[in-house]
């Protein structure tokens, strides 16, 4: 009787509706995730040393691709004055003026009969380019090139 009445005991415990086993906590049961403090300053920390190395090459790079599109422009610009500049002296029937930084000709009448004039102007920089009327005083366009 005696061996039975521990049986019951055993099983009064070990049961599902125990007060054992529901006064437990239910944090007991979770598993706990997440990072320690000192995890995360030493994450920041290698975040920020990459950072920091990461800037300058970006920075270097920004300028790279800034100068890479000034001489884009630049080039176009010179091919495409240097284009307007051979076009009207290989029609030129005639050249008026001729020095060291000017040059005007006159086109053929079936190209227009206008007068075109390049000027350039060291102390500016710029290289223009005049169209006038076929009587060579009335000006018709100016352009920089």
């Amino acid at each position: 009787m005696w061996r039975n009445t521990q049986k019951e005991v055993c099983m009064i415990i070990f049961n599902n509706r125990s007060p054992v086993l529901s006064d437990r906590p239910a944090v007991a049961f979770r598993t706990t995730g997440g990072f320690t403090i000192s995890e995360m300053m030493f994450s920041i920390a290698v975040f920020s040393i990459v950072m920091a190395s990461m800037i300058p090459t970006f920075i270097v790079f920004t300028k790279g691709m800034a100068g890479l599109g000034n001489y884009a422009n630049m080039s176009m610009s010179s091919r495409n004055a240097l284009e307007h500049f051979a076009r009207d002296v290989h029609m030129a029937e005639t050249l008026l003026v001729a020095s060291a930084s000017e040059i005007t000709v006159v086109l053929p009448s079936d190209a227009g009969g206008f007068v075109v004039n390049y000027e350039y102007d060291a102390n500016s920089g710029n290289f223009t380019r005049k169209k006038y009327a076929a009587d060579g005083v009335t000006l018709l366009m100016s352009r920089i090139l």
